[in-house]
């Protein structure tokens, strides 16, 4: 399911950002962000993603903090697993 897993700290030194953390893993895997998305639960994950050009979904669960909600065009909020499954599946129908 996975073609890759990167963390900031996977090599020394560590990645200055998400931002840059995220490229690289995009650059290294020849990965086309027009048909990705990114699943995370901090806004530094959306971000990252609104810097590498890719769509982002914020999912209430996990360590972030959406409460006051910034508006990104390409972020979407999700609640639940089974909305972000149902999510997925929308625009994989779409694409």
């Amino acid at each position: 399911m996975f073609l890759s897993i990167y963390t900031q700290d996977r090599m020394s030194p560590g990645y200055a950002d998400k931002i840059a953390m995220l490229a690289d893993q995009l650059r290294a895997n020849e990965i086309d962000t027009a048909c990705t998305v990114y699943v995370g639960d901090t806004r530094e994950d959306g971000n990252a993603t609104a810097a590498n050009h890719m769509y982002f979904f914020a999912v209430d669960w996990g360590y972030g903090n959406f409460d006051t909600w910034p508006g990104v065009a390409s972020w979407s909020r999700v609640s639940t697993p089974a909305e972000l499954v149902n999510e997925l599946r929308c625009r994989m129908e779409i694409e």
